[in-house]
């Protein structure tokens, strides 16, 4: 399955995120990201399936939850 992640920079917003898309019936997990791969140091972020990519992000603005696209690699 193909994903992707968007940081939420702390456990307690990405906990909060994870909820509000699992009441909009879209999957996704806590992860933490790699400091040596983001503009912040170590991250907290969401992983979902790619597919929900527009879906994701539309739910955390709508909630006004701020987060940037990781990119491995």
């Amino acid at each position: 399955m193909n994903t992707s992640v968007f940081t939420v920079g702390s456990v307690t917003l990405a906990v909060k995120a994870r909820k509000l898309l699992a009441r909009a019936g879209i999957r996704s997990r806590l992860v933490k990201t790699d400091a040596a791969k983001t503009a912040h140091g170590c991250q907290y972020g969401i992983e979902f399936s790619t597919p929900d990519f527009y879906g994701v992000s539309a739910e955390l603005r709508k909630n006004g939850i701020s987060y940037e696209v990781y990119r491995e690699g």
